[in-house]
């Protein structure tokens, strides 16, 4: 018996020191675009929801799904959540190409955790992927907002028409776009002034 545990105690010893050796001396590949090795898929894919499941307090959705709630979920989604997770107008966001692990895709396998789960999850984030915590980015509000969305979008055909509405229309102008002030039209023969200078390329902000 005594041979025994000590066999399992070197044998755990080993396995750690292979495993820092391996991780410390960069063997371990860390790019993003290359899939999960036979371990890591192995030991991480169920990891996340067991965490959640013992991390998240069971809590209500202190927001209803009211119209307007909705509304308002969907316009945070559509600014902060559309660009890795897909929206109305690209159901396949681009950027999950450049995930490992692959990014959720909610317009196809809509979310199904329950709403205190998904809070949690949006709040904390999730470590070694692509998900931020949003806690120092979105007010509480917003984040139960979009949290009340998301438990509805596999049921987007049911909802209101103002819903629907809002959500066509926020695909097709994202909330607080702008149309461009028209300029002036230039009198007719103009000449430009001898000192002026040729007008400089607008930078835009991304």
């Amino acid at each position: 018996m005594g041979r025994f545990l000590v066999g399992v105690v070197v044998g755990a010893a080993g396995l750690a020191a292979c495993a820092y050796v391996y991780v410390h001396y960069g063997y371990m590949d860390m790019r993003a675009d290359q899939p999960a090795g036979r371990i890591e898929r192995f030991y991480m894919r169920d990891a996340m929801d067991r965490s959640v499941d013992r991390h998240a307090p069971k809590m209500p959705n202190p927001v209803p799904p009211t119209d307007a709630n909705l509304i308002d979920g969907i316009r945070v989604y559509k600014n902060n959540c559309a660009i890795c997770h897909g929206g109305a107008e690209k159901p396949t966001a681009a950027l999950n190409r450049g995930f490992s692990p692959p990014v959720p895709q909610f317009l196809k396998d809509a979310p199904d955790m329950p709403d205190y789960q998904n809070y949690w999850i949006i709040r904390h984030g999730v470590r070694l992927t692509g998900m931020p915590a949003w806690e120092q980015v979105l007010p509480d509000s917003d984040i139960w907002k979009v949290t009340a969305f998301l438990s509805k979008m596999g049921q987007l055909s049911q909802l209101s028409p103002e819903v629907q509405g809002a959500w066509k229309n926020v695909a097709e102008s994202p909330a607080g776009a702008q149309a461009a002030p028209a300029l002036p039209a230039e009198p007719p023969n103009s000449a430009p002034a001898a000192n002026s200078q040729p007008p400089k390329a607008r930078r835009h902000r991304h």
